[in-house]
Formats: C-alpha cells, structure tokens, sequence
C-alpha cells in the first residue's frame, strides 16, 4: 500500500475483515451480558462513547446490537464523552472534558465504549467521572488492550484485540496527530 507519516511507514496489523469478526464476537458477549435486565427486566443501557477515537468501533457495535431484537434496540442509546488527553503530541497530559453527556445515565446501565486503553489513566478517570453520575452498573468495551506501558488498574469487560507491544496504531478511529482515522483497517506506524 505504501502509506506513511512523518516519514514512518504504516504496515498493516489487523485487516477490516478480523476486525469486524471482532466486533461480532463483542456485540454477542456484550449482548448475553445485557440481555436479561434489558429483554426481560425492561431496563435501560447507554452506550457512552468515547469521541473522536471510538467512533468507528461504537457504529459497528451499535448497529450489531440494534439487529440483535426489537426489544433490545428499544432500551438502547447512545451518547458521547469528549475528552482531550494528548493536545496533539504523542505524550498523555491531563484528562479534561470538552463536551460532558447529553443526559443522566442515573439508574440505567452505562457501556463505556472505547477505541484503546494504554496508560489506563485516561479510562480510570472515565470511570470515576461516570460513576460519580450514579449509573445502575459500568462495564467497559475496548476494541485494543494495549499493556505494555499501564499505569492504573482498570477493569476492562469486553475486549477485542490485546497488544503486548508498545506500538503506535493507526486507523478505524486510531490516529497520529489527527492523521488516519479513516483508515479500514489498523496499522502500526513503523
């Protein structure tokens, strides 16, 4: 494909294909997780993505779960956290909010839905700020568990891909500096 940044080349790691089979396998967990306190129990779960990265992953897991059945889609939303960790460097600073949830998640289930965890502190901060929030319970869907440099412990309930080494990844929804969200599949920056 021939594709870099800032002179580093892009090689492909996981295809759109294995990625999508691995958004399949979440949405099924994600569904026997959820489907008696929302097909049976009549309760409520929002999907709280985590903007700009997690777009991507939370379509394809939204629309997996929306096709589930019509009792399941009924008690579904979905809603969004912006947050602002890197001011377009490669090093984390401070988490802050640029755009809180639209509604209460009080007494309904939230879904945090993730692009990658790596530090871990971005998601631990998430998840004390939601909890705050008194939601009825907090599970978390991260489409890459990243280990190599975690910080803070964090629970993670569904995950996709898991990654041991400290790579950069790029694409569906990953980016370097802003560069290649767009990409179908995910790469790392060699």
């Amino acid at each position: 494909m021939g594709l870099s940044i800032e002179g580093k080349r892009v090689v492909k790691l996981w295809s759109e294909e294995e990625i999508q089979r691995k958004v399949d396998e979440i949405a099924q967990k994600i569904y026997q997780s959820y489907k008696e306190n929302i097909i049976d129990k009549g309760e409520e779960l929002v999907m709280v993505v985590i903007l700009h990265g997690a777009m991507p992953f939370a379509k394809d897991l939204c629309q997996r779960l929306e096709n589930t059945e019509e009792s399941f889609f009924e008690k579904l939303s979905l809603d969004t956290l912006v947050i602002s960790t890197y001011k377009n460097t490669t090093e984390p600073e401070q988490v802050r909010i640029l755009k809180d949830l639209s509604k209460s998640p009080r007494e309904k289930h939230v879904l945090i839905v993730e692009d990658i965890v790596d530090t871990g502190e971005t998601l631990y901060w998430i998840l004390k700020h939601l909890k705050a929030k008194k939601p009825k319970s907090i599970k978390v869907a991260v489409l890459i568990d990243k280990k190599p440099r975690r910080r803070k412990k964090v629970k993670i309930d569904f995950v996709g891909f898991e990654l041991e080494e400290p790579l950069w990844l790029i694409g569906y929804g990953l980016d370097f500096k802003g560069v290649g969200r767009g990409l179908k599949f995910i790469g790392y920056l060699k």
